[in-house]
């Protein structure tokens, strides 16, 4: 597992992409189906969060099975304290109120933290069909996915920032 070496940090991109189109797979075979829960902070939590985080988790434990992983439904269950240098940092499915509510806005998140900081990360828009992908200092790209398939990567030098609708107070966003 790499600290900050560009090079096996590259290596592991496609390995972490790899994981993320899984997760994607997993989400999308839940059609939306399952029940609806609230989490003791208020916010929902489906069947498709739930597959998505075991996906990343199985797939983390076999790449990786000593490092720790901070996942926003594990930090539900019990409150995660990574005293270790490097980890990855999850959320599974971002913009979950979008996703219930059927909209195309919401992600699956993966990053490789290294001492309180991101290297490297994954932002996957399932049902967009796109990944945007970066390491730090090495830029970011944009790749297509269908069918599980992943298409070469085109550059993608505009920073990428996503943000659920939900959590826009009092400056709605457009449908």
């Amino acid at each position: 597992m790499p600290g900050f070496d560009i090079t096996a940090c590259a290596a592991l991109m496609g390995e972490l992409t790899d994981i993320s189109v899984r997760a994607a797979a997993a989400v999308e075979r839940t059609g939306g189906h399952g029940g609806v829960r609230i989490k003791a902070d208020g916010s929902p939590v489906t069947a498709a969060d739930e597959a998505s985080e075991a996906a990343i988790r199985d797939g983390l434990a076999r790449l990786d099975p000593i490092l720790p992983i901070i996942s926003e439904e594990q930090a539900e269950r019990d409150r995660p304290s990574v005293q270790a240098p490097r980890y990855f940092l999850v959320d599974p499915l971002d913009g979950t109120r979008e996703f219930i509510a059927g909209r195309d806005e919401y992600t699956i998140n993966i990053a490789l933290m290294t001492a309180g900081a991101p290297v490297l990360g994954i932002i996957t828009a399932p049902a967009l069909g796109l990944i945007w992908r970066g390491i730090v200092g090495r830029g970011a790209e944009r790749i297509a996915i269908a069918g599980g398939k992943i298409s070469a990567p085109e550059s993608d030098p505009r920073p990428v920032a996503a943000l659920e609708r939900t959590h826009c107070r009092g400056q709605p966003l457009a449908p």
